[in-house]
């Protein structure tokens, strides 16, 4: 699941309320790669989970994951 939006919730002032946008991915179940240790894998799946829900927010909220995106990881 991926928000966009919430950071103009807490602004003052404006008395519009803001758009938010929540989109849902996939369902995604991770899974500890073999040969690596606990630390390492569940860096990897971080790693991964991020990239997943970068996909799905607008480029110029995708942070660092925006270059590892256009890399193709």
């Amino acid at each position: 699941m991926a928000l966009s939006g919430t950071r103009r919730i807490l602004r003052s002032g404006g008395g519009m309320r803001p758009y938010v946008s929540v989109q849902f991915g996939k369902p995604y179940v991770p899974v500890l790669p073999a040969g690596l240790t606990r630390k390492e894998g569940l860096r990897n799946i971080t790693q991964e989970m991020m990239l997943r829900i970068a996909t799905m927010l607008p480029p110029e909220q995708r942070g660092v994951y925006r270059d590892l995106l256009t890399e193709g990881l």
